[in-house]
């Protein structure tokens, strides 16, 4: 949609690292998560032993990379709109319109 919208395109390299760290960012957010239950740990609770320690500080990581991946992807709307990478028939032009299947 952010084509149809601003008529610019987005950088698909930055938008492949992007979905490549918010990936890493879920996975090393959530995963442990369900260790912690597979493990018999009761969820919501704030002190863990130290055992498990390491694994809540991955989970922290985990959610500091995901949080940095949202942030990415504000920066690759940012880059899009300096760079004017304009697309090939702009879904702006009253031609282009009359031929958009919703219209």
């Amino acid at each position: 949609w952010w084509p149809v919208i601003t008529g610019v395109s987005l950088n698909k390299y930055l938008l492949q690292c992007h979905c490549i760290v918010s990936n890493v960012g879920f996975n090393l957010c959530f995963f442990p998560m369900h260790y912690f239950g597979v493990c018999g740990l009761p969820r919501r609770v704030c002190v863990y032993e130290s055992g498990y320690a390491w694994i809540n500080i991955l989970c922290s990581i985990g959610s500091f990379i995901s949080a940095f991946s949202g942030c990415f992807f504000v920066f690759i709307l940012w880059e899009s709109l300096v760079n004017k990478n304009v697309v090939l028939g702009y879904y702006g032009s009253s031609a282009t319109l009359l031929n958009l299947c919703w219209a």
